[in-house]
């Protein structure tokens, strides 16, 4: 599967100055508990190193990773934006809001 992750300049901005270390990477994770069937998921987004069968996404200098399980419950197409204002992320599809202001 291909996802596309579009980031703002403004996002890209803060996520670089955030990072802890330059081999760090922006983990997306879907994490579930029970049967999986969409009651009990829950995302996060925060920095990790890669693992050897992660996806890795490059986009605006920023490096994205997602495992394998994670990338059946997103689009293939996501957004992810800055507000300065409240140093805060959002991630967002066309149809859903994943994460909505994120502190990193």
């Amino acid at each position: 599967m291909s996802i596309k992750i579009h980031i703002d300049d403004q996002a890209a901005e803060a996520l670089l100055e955030k990072r802890p270390e330059e081999s760090a990477a922006l983990r997306l994770a879907v994490m579930n508990e029970g049967c999986g069937c969409g009651g009990d998921i829950w995302f996060e987004m925060n920095w990790d190193l890669p693992q050897v069968d992660d996806l890795q996404i490059e986009e605006a200098g920023v490096r994205i990773i997602l495992d394998l399980k994670s990338q059946e419950y997103l689009e293939k197409e996501l957004f992810l934006h800055y507000t300065p204002e409240k140093d805060a992320f959002s991630l967002k599809s066309r149809n859903q809001i994943y994460l909505h202001h994120i502190h990193l």
